[in-house]
Parts: structure tokens; sequence; C-alpha cells
């Protein structure tokens, strides 16, 4: 008996900040590619993420979600 191929479901991925668009989708195309599952990138302003008339960031927040934001020590700030 084969094994089913689970179903594809993508894997949203949300930047906050002033990032590059054309750099995120690229990050995800090669991403997508690696791993073999669709990859959606979401990006929001960091206005659009504090407010709470978003339906989408609304739903984000109360999903399961990994916080990839990287630690910065005091003395990277100076």
């Amino acid at each position: 008996m084969a094994k089913e191929r689970p179903p594809d479901i993508p894997i949203d991925v949300l930047v906050v900040g002033d990032a590059d668009r054309t750099t995120v989708y690229a990050a995800a195309d090669r991403s997508q590619t690696r791993i073999g599952m669709p990859v959606n990138p979401v990006l929001a302003c960091p206005r659009r993420w504090h407010t709470a008339d978003d339906a989408l960031i609304r739903q984000i927040k109360s999903s399961s979600t990994i916080d990839l934001t990287p630690s910065i020590s005091p003395r990277e700030h100076t």
C-alpha cells in the first residue's frame, strides 16, 4: 500500500517592517523549492500589525505562530 502524500498546506510567513517585496518573495520561492511546500509571504508595516481593524492580522494573532524575531543585545544598539 502506497503512502498518501499530505495536502499542500501553505506555510504563511508574516514579515513586519520595512522589507523589500522582491527580496521577501525571492526568499519565499527559495524556501518553497527547498522544503517542497507552498510558502505564502505576507508583508505588513508596523502600523498594520498593531491595528486591531485588520482581519488578517487578527486571524494571525489568534493562530499558532512561531516568532523568528532576532534577539538584539543592548550593545548592538550603540
